[in-house]
């Protein structure tokens, strides 16, 4: 390369971690859910958010090079947060990355949730509204759905062992987990531990 001229990287910056969730754009529309067969639908907000993970490098290519030296990294005045998502809603934690303690975020649309009961004609009451078993959560928010619960509610996730009984299963009652006490729907074969609210979170 004989050009004189600085010129810029194309990469992507290699820090580990969010390059900038200050830049985050953020939608709101109107839409329609229709919950259980027999119930009223309803309006609801969808929110949607674009974040772009990596920034560009902001290291220059020297003259006569064709790579700069050391490792590809954004505008270094960007904070780069932590990369965990909401396991219900997909949101990035907002804290710096390698941060202590608990996550913490902007909760949306519970778009990774689906209802789930112990047979197909269970309907699962949130508010004013009830949700058949099979449904998405993507009508509610995450913390309006935790509140509106109540108190010591419990939360599924799919066996971290994937066990099929609850002496092969290590979640421990100790720690707001146990394997589950019944099958569950709409997947009623696959295995699954509940957990407590407070558990789910630390988890």
């Amino acid at each position: 390369h004989f050009c004189n001229a600085y010129h810029k990287c194309t990469a992507k910056c290699e820090q580990d971690g969010i390059c900038d969730l200050g830049g985050v754009k953020r939608s709101v529309e109107k839409r329609r859910f229709q919950p259980a067969p027999g119930e009223e639908d309803f309006e609801y907000e969808y929110a949607t958010q674009e974040i772009v993970e990596k920034e560009p490098c902001s290291v220059q290519i020297p003259p006569g090079q064709l790579k700069h030296a050391g490792d590809h990294v954004c505008n270094v005045q960007h904070r780069h947060t932590c990369k965990i998502r909401c396991p219900q809603c997909g949101y990035h934690c907002t804290k710096p990355n390698g941060h202590m303690g608990l996550h913490e975020t902007h909760h949306g649309n519970m778009r990774h949730t689906v209802f789930i009961g112990e047979s197909d004609s269970t309907r699962v009451p949130v508010g004013t509204h009830a949700f058949a078993v099979g449904n998405t959560g993507i009508a509610l928010m995450c913390d309006f759905h935790c509140k509106q619960a109540g108190r010591g509610h419990t939360h599924f996730v799919y066996c971290h062992d994937q066990a099929d009984s609850v002496e092969k299963c290590t979640a421990c009652p100790a720690d707001g987990k146990r394997h589950q006490t019944t099958q569950y729907g709409p997947d009623w074969k696959v295995p699954k531990d509940e957990l407590q609210h407070d558990a789910y979170w630390t988890a």
